[in-house]
């Protein structure tokens, strides 16, 4: 159980089988649309693509209409047992 492994809890969701993670700030709720094989067949490799069904983020998060990125600081599960910390926050401009 990785919740247990990690000292987390799971937390019921509205739309999905699979449980939230209690203490998270922000937890989406997707379902799977499509899914595409890249790579070599051998290496089962797949890009996973969903839709959020449920959004649920912690109301000190929001900045009027936006979730403020410092205050989420995210963290992002890889392959195997790589994660990543979004710590490393920037704006470009999008040209007109």
């Amino acid at each position: 159980d990785e919740f247990a492994a990690c000292g987390l809890s799971a937390v019921p969701s509205r739309s999905i089988r699979p449980p939230m993670v209690g203490e998270s700030k922000a937890n989406f709720e997707c379902v799977v649309t499509q899914i595409v094989d890249i790579g070599h067949p051998d290496n089962g490799n797949a890009l996973v693509i969903g839709e959020a069904v449920e959004i649920h983020v912690v109301a000190s998060l929001l900045d009027g209409t936006r979730v403020d990125q410092a205050a989420l600081r995210a963290i992002g599960r890889h392959v195997g047992n790589g994660y990543s910390r979004a710590t490393d926050l920037f704006d470009i401009t999008r040209p007109p």
